[in-house]
């Protein structure tokens, strides 16, 4: 069957990926940016959408463990070393090194108070990072729209240009359209919280919406679905009120914001975000407040309507400014990382009880204002890692996780002697499987964005085992995958009748029926390497296409519907 064939008679499409579209360029080192070939080898076959129970792999996030058998993948896998499956999502690449000198990369430069909120998102669906900011004097909220290019080059989209006093951006889909829309707050002079909705055309007709339009400084803004009814709710914190907020969305005829006061008395409110802490579906509410230095939790009941109750976390963290919420430790709950302005980064392990048996670890003392924090797993090797934006020390750092029981922390330093950075997120800016660092950095008005690692040279992931099933013995195995010059990727299969006693490991060189008669087990392994540290194979899908013994017609597609 021609390739065009093959196409139209899939309800699958074929994804062929073209080297015209991601040119290679020459690596570069020792100065200015690492430029990162992108040429591209891959073919993906497809089975027919009747076919959809064919077993494939595209999540890795439940990390290593999972031997099995099972009859599907899931999310885990048995082992690996040197591989990235927890960095970006539904994708495996190289784990990283951090580089000693990280590599500074302008956006753009705003003058004094031109730089102050700060967001990523695929904002255009087109998957590339987007950048969002906010320009706090200059009254101004920015989309800076990836071209996909290598290095990366930037579509400059004024969003808003009357947004006074910007501090904060959220992406979030409020009209459940599909596509992300933003939600905003602002401190002096525009004292408000916004969002703007995205009509997903040319991505620079946006119109804005007011929450609230009187909100006194308001400091950072966060969107979720705190009361389940599938409307994204919005929260917020005003430093001015003491107070922190929540405005759940009501949709009839119109869109209605009905305000709710959280607390009040907490001067210096700076930070709110949702979490579902202790694993009973219902979204908590982290937030800080600076000038009574604590961390509050807001514990949901899921009832109609909603009975918070207030707890305190910590209260000796003077000045502190924000508290963001992931899996430190791997235990699989939820745990709560804060900064100050005194210099300490702490974290609260949760073990899934009362606040009062949370263990608190301090990451660092010396980590003077901290501002905000995001947490990322930056080198790849499944840990989660702290980023860490201070504007007093005039520093953005990360800390390593070393994985232990409780984790060690390595300090790295992104960038110094910068005026006031306020804010640093953690995202793949350039597509090539690995995190950099993009700050925000007040006085001087700059947005730039760091290469702050680089890749390990070889890794190996092995998956958990696969039960087959008695009827099937004639798989085909398919991937998705990218593989830049200077790396190699390859795949082995092994197979058996016993998951104790598996057959040898066996290379398979192109997608397609495997080259013997499988096992009722079927297991299968990736092996990456690199000679350029810029770049990594990157692989997004592993499927095994089932197909039937011979004469059992059965488990065969009709007609032309069996893509090969």
């Amino acid at each position: 069957m021609a390739l065009n064939e093959v196409a139209n008679s899939c309800l699958d499409p074929l994804c062929v990926w073209s080297t015209a579209a991601h040119p290679a360029v020459t690596p570069s080192f020792g100065k200015g940016i690492i430029m990162k070939p992108t040429s591209i080898i891959l073919l993906l076959l497809v089975t027919a959408s009747s076919w959809g129970a064919d077993p494939r792999q595209e999540d890795w996030s439940g990390g290593p463990g999972d031997v099995g058998p099972r009859q599907d993948f899931g999310s885990s896998f048995a082992e690996c070393n040197g591989i990235s499956w927890l960095t970006v999502p539904g994708q495996l690449a190289l784990s990283s090194w951090p580089l000693d000198d990280p590599i500074r990369v302008e956006l753009a430069d705003w003058g004094p108070r031109g730089a102050y909120g700060l967001a990523t998102v695929d904002i255009d669906d087109d998957g590339d990072t987007d950048i969002l900011g906010t320009t706090d004097a200059k009254a101004g909220v920015l989309l800076w729209r990836n071209e996909g290019t290598s290095p990366p080059s930037w579509e400059v989209i004024e969003i808003d240009g009357d947004f006074s006093g910007g501090t904060s951006l959220h992406p979030a889909d409020i009209d459940l359209d599909g596509d992300f829309d933003i939600v905003g707050a602002a401190q002096s002079p525009g004292h408000k919280v916004s969002w703007w909705r995205n009509d997903a055309t040319d991505f620079r007709s946006w119109q804005r919406f007011d929450i609230e339009t009187f909100y006194p400084v308001a400091c950072n803004v966060f969107a979720a679905d705190v009361d389940a009814d599938g409307w994204q709710d919005v929260m917020s914190t005003s430093w001015s009120f003491g107070t922190v907020n929540l405005w759940r969305l009501d949709v009839g005829d119109e869109m209605v914001w009905t305000p709710q006061t959280l607390a009040d008395g907490q001067g210096g409110a700076h930070s709110a975000v949702a979490e579902d802490l202790d694993g009973d579906g219902d979204l908590e509410i982290v937030a800080t407040a600076a000038t009574v230095n604590s961390i509050m939790v807001f514990w949901n009941d899921g009832n109609e309507p909603i009975d918070w109750t207030r707890e305190v976390l910590g209260d000796n963290l003077v000045g502190v400014r924000y508290a963001a919420t992931a899996d430190i430790d791997a235990s699989g709950t939820p745990d709560v990382v804060a900064a100050a302005a005194d210099g300490q980064v702490v974290w609260w392990a949760n073990d899934g009880g009362p606040l009062s048996g949370w263990a608190r670890h301090t990451i660092d003392t010396e980590c003077f204002g901290g501002h905000w924090v995001d947490l990322e797993d930056i080198d790849g090797d499944g840990h989660i890692d702290v980023l860490v934006a201070a504007y007093v020390a005039g520093s953005i750092h990360w800390y390593g996780n070393d994985g232990e029981d409780p984790p060690n922390w390595s300090k790295h330093t992104v960038a110094a002697s910068l005026s006031s950075p306020l804010t640093a997120v953690a995202a793949d800016i350039d597509g090539m499987g690995d995190l950099e660092v993009i700050g925000s950095i007040a006085d001087s008005g700059a947005f730039a964005w760091w290469e702050v690692s680089e890749f390990v040279a070889t890794g190996d992931l092995t998956s958990t085992i696969l039960d087959l099933g008695d009827r099937l013995r004639q798989p085909e195995l398919t991937w998705q995958a990218q593989v830049p010059p200077s790396t190699t990727l390859e795949i082995d299969v092994r197979t058996g009748d016993d998951p104790e006693t598996m057959g040898s490991w066996e290379r398979i060189f192109a997608p397609g029926a495997l080259p013997f008669t499988a096992g009722r087990y079927l297991q299968y392994r990736i092996q990456m390497s690199t000679e350029d540290a810029a770049v990594s194979p990157l692989v997004r899908e592993i499927r095994v296409r089932s197909k039937a013994r011979d004469g059992d017609e059965s488990q065969r597609a009709p007609g032309p519907m069996a893509a090969r």
